[in-house]
């Protein structure tokens, strides 16, 4: 008997060699094993193995395994069912009087249209964008509030101070930005149909960037309210210099909750942690990266708009699927024809019978009501990219007027809203993944460009003077640090957040990245 015929693992029984001419009446004296999960007594098969000490065969029960029949369309309906099935089919026709005949109807089971989950992820969507932006402005409202008040001095914000100056991303950078990550999407892709498990090399880069994201966003401003005390407290580390120890205790907050991801990553509740660790590396993200001017913020937009629609409606047009649904679904168990037998042949292949991996670098909820299972999904890029313009809105208000009542920043977090929701009601109507900035950008950069031209501000906004530009209001305002001493606005630490966001190559030695060892006014070095 072939091996994927029986299932030894459900019931087996070893048959006098008297008997094995009959196995049915065998096997109902031997029941497949006391207890046995076969759907009957009869539905059991010699496999062909013989004790040599007593000459008994083995019998198992008979695989009732589901299978992907993958036939082609034969213009009539074809329904697969189990033996069990089948027996009680069997069963009801005996039943039946005689000469009443029986019928059966075949139906889909129900599946929502639209599953609540959603409306969730649009909803996780929009707190993550909304609140990396504003998150973002948090040291321009301070500097703000100390020029209304003179004498009085603000301090950065924690996570401010540890990773330093902003770096404002360039007409070039921008274009590069959009060229270097289509080389590693379509790198990703092909090394995806070459068989490269890459999705663990991009998990690892994750965890990186998220460890720096749950230490300066979440950890960093608990520990400094919570314990004051410990950013008084230095202590000298070799090749890092002097630490502190409010900077210790959140970067080692940040190594234990992307360790705990790491151990749960296959949980049913792993995406409560992952979604946690995107947030805080898409703050982080808007934090360390700003767009100096509307035009730059158009270009970026525009580029990653066509982008978007290129790589999720273009490329099946010219290949056979899509790059970006294809990258971003890549690590799911490899399907077979009938993955139970296969499994049960084969229990050590992980790649068909593990429970996979997937791609940390997006927001996810599990569906609520769908039977089949899965997630609602939404990229962090799809956060990230719009994100940097709702954070130019905010410190474009912040700067004019101290706060984002009746400024940009209103209008774009709406349009934001409308846009995300658009996305998901596209995905519902299709029944395909959508390029979410297909229908963000247009409703974030559109409203924010009427609104800058009804108002008199679009031409200062395009190409605002070289100085305003180039120096964030956070960093033209003299601060001092907790220790009294001035830090140097034109510090470069500032460059190594971004690294953050991929792993960088410090931190992927081992070691930290430029913004992890920020150098006080006082010499100080801060982890």
């Amino acid at each position: 008997v072939p091996a994927c015929n029986v299932d030894c693992a459900a019931g087996s029984a070893m048959v006098p060699a008297a008997q094995a001419n009959s196995l049915s009446r065998a096997v109902q004296g031997f029941a497949c094993g006391a207890d046995s999960g076969c759907p009957s007594p009869d539905l059991c098969a010699l496999t062909g193995a013989v004790d040599a000490a007593t000459g008994a065969h083995q019998a198992c029960c008979v695989a009732d395994d589901y299978m992907n029949m993958y036939g082609r369309f034969a213009g009539i309906p074809a329904v697969f069912t189990t033996m069990r099935s089948g027996n009680d089919v069997a069963a009801l026709l005996a039943a039946a009087p005689a000469g009443q005949g029986l019928g059966a109807t075949l139906a889909l089971r129900w599946t929502p249209g639209m599953d609540p989950s959603g409306v969730l992820i649009w909803a996780l969507g929009v707190c993550a964008a909304l609140t990396a932006a504003w998150r973002s402005g948090a040291a321009d409202r301070a500097q703000y509030a100390a020029r209304m008040r003179p004498g009085s001095r603000a301090a950065r914000a924690p996570q401010e101070e540890a990773i330093g100056p902003s770096v404002e991303i360039t007409m070039g950078q921008a274009v590069g930005f959009l060229v270097l990550a289509s080389i590693i999407l379509v790198g990703m892709y092909l090394l995806i149909q070459a068989g490269v498990p890459i999705v663990v090399f991009v998990i690892v880069l994750f965890c990186f960037g998220a460890t720096s994201g749950v230490a300066y966003i979440a950890a960093l401003p608990v520990v400094e309210r919570c314990f004051p005390s410990l950013t008084r407290k230095v202590y000298p580390v070799r090749w890092l210099g002097d630490v502190t120890a409010s900077h210790a205790v959140a970067y080692g907050t940040g190594v234990c909750v992307v360790l705990f991801f790491v151990a749960v990553r296959h949980e049913a509740y792993s995406w409560v942690v992952q979604d946690f660790c995107g947030v805080c590396l898409c703050c982080l993200f808007l934090l360390t990266v700003r767009l100096p001017s509307l035009r730059v913020a158009t270009a970026l937009l525009v580029l990653f708009f066509l982008y978007d629609i290129f790589m999720v409606f273009v490329t099946p047009l010219i290949g056979s699927s899509s790059v970006m649904v294809d990258v971003a679904t890549a690590g799911a168990p490899t399907t077979v024809v009938n993955q139970q037998c296969y499994c049960r042949l084969n229990p050590d292949d992980s790649s068909v019978c593990g429970p996979g991996e997937s791609m940390p670098i997006l927001l996810r909820f599990p569906r609520l009501l769908d039977y089949r299972g899965g997630y609602a999904m939404l990229g962090l890029g799809d956060v990230i990219v719009p994100g940097l313009l709702l954070s130019y809105a905010v410190r474009r208000d912040v700067r004019a007027a101290g706060t984002v009542k009746g400024g940009y920043f209103p209008v774009l977090a709406a349009g934001y809203a409308v846009g995300l929701f658009g996305a998901n009601v596209a995905v519902w109507l299709m029944q395909l993944g959508q390029p979410a900035l297909l229908y963000i950008v247009p409703t974030t950069l559109g409203p924010f460009l009427l609104r800058a031209h009804a108002r008199g501000e679009l031409r200062e906004m395009w190409a605002p003077p070289a100085t305003e530009a180039a120096t964030p209001l956070a960093d033209q305002v003299d601060v001092e640090n907790e220790g009294g001493a001035r830090r140097d606005s034109s510090s470069p630490e500032a460059v190594g957040a971004a690294v953050a966001v991929v792993g960088g190559d410090d931190a992927a030695r081992g070691g930290v990245s430029p913004r992890e060892r920020a150098v006080s006014g006082d010499g100080r070095r801060r982890l």
